[in-house]
């Protein structure tokens, strides 16, 4: 980013509850960050974080629709340009849920001298 200079990244959520995670550096010097939200304002303030000492992540949960702005802010830098990278990811509610697989397993007793009928059904989850 050059000095002075601002990135917005707008992000059209459509579904509530919506998750938007992002993680960030910066190879020399801070950086300021925020997210806002189209017509409702700051969720999390712009502030200058050390993206150049530790690699910043977070996440926000979306619970309307809308349209959602990470903010990257250099313009408080006169003279430094900074090398940004990053990586966002939208991570819709209901597709997580679909990652998780539930399976029934069937446990039988195998005596077969019994005529109780001992099978027990239970939820295994397992992510894949």
């Amino acid at each position: 980013m050059k000095p002075r200079d601002k990135l917005h990244i707008e992000f059209d959520i459509e579904e509530e509850n919506t998750h938007l995670e992002w993680k960030f550096k910066t190879d020399s010097h801070d950086i300021s960050f925020g997210l806002h939200r189209e017509d409702h304002g700051e969720i999390i303030p712009v502030k200058r974080v050390d993206s150049h000492k530790n690699i910043q992540e977070g996440r926000h949960r979306c619970e309307a629709a809308g349209t959602y702005k990470l903010v990257f802010d250099n313009s408080y830098s006169y003279t430094r340009a900074k090398t940004l990278y990053h990586k966002i990811d939208i991570i819709v509610e209901s597709t997580l849920l679909e990652d998780i697989n539930i399976s029934i397993e069937k446990i039988e007793d195998t005596n077969a001298n019994d005529n109780t009928d001992n099978t027990l059904l239970y939820p295994k989850l397992s992510l894949e």
